[in-house]
């Protein structure tokens, strides 16, 4: 192979001492603050997967609900497309009674259709137990701990 045919691609990374900056200023805080730190990782402790929920909800969830709600708006709905709405009228003009495979529309209606927006369960269960008993130990360690280690 020719090397001479390659594209170099950088990727920017944190520098090491930005890290270990960033690691002193959370060891600083958590110094300061044992009680609200020890509590905040007991309150993650019994719940771990809420800071990934919260994440993906962020993330995913909420624009997901966004582009729900568009789609009823214009009439794309989990029950087909819903009657005296832009969609239909568009359907009847533009389609008649033939809605082409692979067009915007069919996926659009796809997406009305589909119901996958309902809740689903988290995938992390056993990953979840870990972080949750890390969590518990780790504010064992700060609360009572941490003050030993200096």
């Amino acid at each position: 192979m020719a090397t001479e045919n390659w594209t170099k691609v950088c990727i920017p990374v944190p520098a090491a001492k930005g890290i270990e900056v960033a690691l002193q200023n959370v060891g600083k805080f958590v110094s300061e603050h044992r009680l609200l730190s020890s509590a905040a990782l007991l309150l993650w402790s019994y719940n771990p997967d809420v800071p990934f929920k919260a994440v993906y909800y962020l993330l995913y969830g909420a624009p997901r609900a966004v582009l729900r709600w568009i789609l009823s708006y214009f009439g794309f709905t989990e029950d087909g497309v819903r009657r005296d709405t832009w969609a239909s009228q568009y359907q009847s003009t533009e389609f008649g009674g033939y809605t082409p495979r692979d067009s915007l529309f069919a996926h659009y209606q796809s997406l009305g259709a589909r119901g996958y927006f309902e809740e689903e369960d988290s995938p992390y269960g056993a990953f979840m137990g870990i972080v949750g008993w890390v969590a518990f130990f780790a504010a064992g360690y700060v609360l009572f701990g941490f003050a030993h280690a200096k």
